[in-house]
């Protein structure tokens, strides 16, 4: 569960950018991940994001990072990036 914030930031070519940042928790069903163990079911999300917006079409590029925020050891802390394409109809 994250609230995200959305942020109008410019303009090109007659196409909307936003910016959009959000902090929540997740819940993870496995604490290995990737590889990694991060000690914890319960995860803080955090995220920023560039959003365009074509009309019907939102085009995304998101940095997300979780973390248990040091609760309990191990904590790598997870990161992606993520492209997304959203229509509306």
């Amino acid at each position: 569960m994250s609230p995200v914030l959305q942020f109008p930031a410019f303009s090109f070519n007659n196409t909307p950018f936003y910016v959009e940042a959000g902090i929540g928790v997740s819940l993870i069903d496995e604490t290995q991940f990737a590889g990694k163990n991060i000690s914890t079911h319960y995860q803080f999300e955090d995220r920023i994001g560039l959003v365009a917006d074509f009309g019907h079409t939102n085009v995304a590029l998101r940095v997300i990072h979780y973390s248990n925020a040091g609760f309990k050891e191990p904590n790598p802390g997870l990161n992606f990036l993520t492209l997304s394409v959203a229509r509306r109809f």
